[in-house]
Formats: structure tokens, C-alpha cells, sequence
């Protein structure tokens, strides 16, 4: 059995054409910790149709194992983010964002273990070990285009992911949302959304 205990809260002031948020969370859980904050600045231009995004953010976490008391190892995480959001038309926009991610510290999963097995001898067991840095990029653009006669939103994504741990990949998402409207006693709408990925 396991419990988490989560808390996050944003506070987000706007001005003419511009916005400025912060963010704090805290997560506790029997064998993990986080502690995190995030700024972040949303800048509106071309009378709204272009917003520019610029983002920053901290965590400090502690791992730790409910089979092993003695683990608290600490891993640090910081991440930065800029972006674009453009609307083309009445019905469709799209959104381009770059994230940068450092980290260092115990990226180890506790609970996971390898047997490895020799030509000669008994096969070995062994913790799972893992570089104590990972940098990462990723890019990701969304598309989406509404078409009001069919009450349905096209979605497409796709996203680069790239890390120093030799990780590249390549993710295409092509979705149709389509509005269902309300049911009877049910509060706001529903839609159905099948996708491929």
C-alpha cells in the first residue's frame, strides 16, 4: 500500500498583452519526494493571433525504497521551455514548443533488477544502474484545425525527443474530436477522441 500527498498552486498576473505565472508544487509518497516551482511568461502580439511562451522550472527530489530504509538519494532537476502559438484562421492554429531538461543525481530505479546470463557460470543478478546526469531536448508542434459542420476538431502532433543517454525519438499522434453535446443529467459536454499513435 502506498499513498500520495499532492499540493500545486499557480498564481498568474495579467497585464495589456501579457501574462506572468507562478507555480509551486510539493508531492510525498512513501519512497519519493518533490519539491518543484515553474515561472513562466506568456507574451501576446498581432492582435492576439501570435503568443510567444517562455518558461522555466526547479525540482528537488528525493528517492528512496520501501524495500530498502537506509536509500534517500537526492536528484535535481531544471527545465527551460520557449515557444509559439499562431493562429492561422477562425478554426485552426498551431503550437511549436523547445524544451530543454538537466538533470543530475539518482535516476537508479530501486526496484527494478537484471539477470544476466554467461556462457560459463550461473547467471548473475544486478541492480539496475543508470548515469547519475540526463540532458535532454524535445520539440514538439500541434496542429489543429476545427470543422464546425462535423462538430469535430482534427489533431495532429508530432514530437522529437533527444537525451544524453542516447534516446532518440520520433512520435506522430493524428486524432478526431468530436463533440457528442450534453447528456441528459450530466453537467458540461462530452466527445469521443480515437487516435492513432
Amino acid at each position: 500500500n502506498d499513498r500520495r500527498t499532492g499540493q500545486d498552486l499557480k498564481i498568474t498576473k495579467r497585464f495589456d498583452g501579457f501574462s506572468f505565472s507562478a507555480s509551486r508544487a510539493l508531492s510525498d509518497e512513501e519512497d519519493y519526494n518533490s519539491r518543484a516551482f515553474g515561472l513562466e511568461a506568456n507574451w501576446e502580439l498581432n492582435s492576439k493571433l501570435t503568443t510567444l511562451t517562455a518558461g522555466y522550472g526547479k525540482s528537488n527530489d528525493r528517492v528512496g525504497s520501501s524495500d530498502n530504509p537506509a536509500l534517500d538519494e537526492p536528484r535535481y532537476t531544471r527545465e527551460y521551455l520557449i515557444g509559439v502559438t499562431q493562429v492561422l484562421s477562425p478554426v485552426s492554429l498551431v503550437q511549436s514548443t523547445l524544451q530543454h531538461s538537466r538533470g543530475e543525481g539518482w535516476y537508479n530505479d530501486p526496484y527494478k533488477f537484471t539477470v544476466t546470463f554467461y556462457p560459463s557460470g550461473p547467471p548473475a543478478v544486478m541492480t539496475d544502474r543508470r548515469p547519475s546526469e540526463r540532458n535532454s531536448w524535445s520539440w514538439l508542434t500541434r496542429y489543429r484545425h476545427h470543422f464546425a459542420d462535423a462538430k469535430g476538431t482534427l489533431q495532429a502532433d508530432y514530437r522529437y525527443f533527444h537525451d544524453g543517454w542516447g534516446v532518440n525519438a520520433h512520435t506522430f499522434e493524428a486524432a478526431w474530436e468530436r463533440d457528442l453535446g450534453a447528456f441528459p443529467y450530466a453537467d458540461g459536454t462530452w466527445s469521443v477522441r480515437p487516435a492513432l499513435r
